[in-house]
């Protein structure tokens, strides 16, 4: 992870970025990936947003990440279902502990982001291997939880 900003992954087509659930999060979309019928879309971070991923999965229809990337090493963020369900997500947790002790939600434990990611992945159409989310969780970035949950077929740049 060489970013830093917002990171929005989410079921969609091309017009995803013009959605007003991604134009909530009050960022430029500087750059998006496809896998599938998944796009992923940073966002640069102006500060003035109000990230809201539990309506993007709303809008979308299925289950979507906003994660904040925070440095080359560590970021946070939320997952959630159209159904209502949200979670945290930390990657690199030791590092936001360390350097970003505010960012890390108080009650957060990887164990039960690793069973909350795998619901996700199921009720996405995916398939979660929990062992691989927790290695992705613990030391690992985005790339490594996309694998993790099954999402391939990346196309690349959009």
């Amino acid at each position: 992870m060489d970013y830093v900003g917002w990171v929005v992954l989410a079921r969609g087509d091309s017009e995803l970025r013009r959605a007003p659930a991604v134009a909530a999060f009050a960022g430029a979309v500087g750059g998006e990936r496809v896998f599938g019928t998944w796009r992923e879309l940073r966002i640069a971070d102006t500060g003035a947003g109000d990230a809201d991923v539990l309506a993007l999965a709303r809008a979308t229809g299925a289950p979507a990440l906003a994660v904040y990337v925070v440095d080359g090493l560590c970021a946070v963020g939320e997952g959630a279902t159209p159904g209502g369900t949200a979670f945290d997500l930390v990657f690199g947790e030791e590092r936001v502990a360390e350097e970003y002790a505010a960012a890390l939600p108080d009650d957060y434990r990887r164990a039960d982001a690793v069973a909350a990611v795998t619901a996700w992945a199921a009720e996405a159409d995916l398939a979660a291997v929990p062992d691989a989310v927790d290695r992705a969780l613990a030391r690992g970035g985005l790339d490594d939880l996309y694998r993790a949950v099954g999402l391939t077929g990346r196309a690349g740049p959009h």
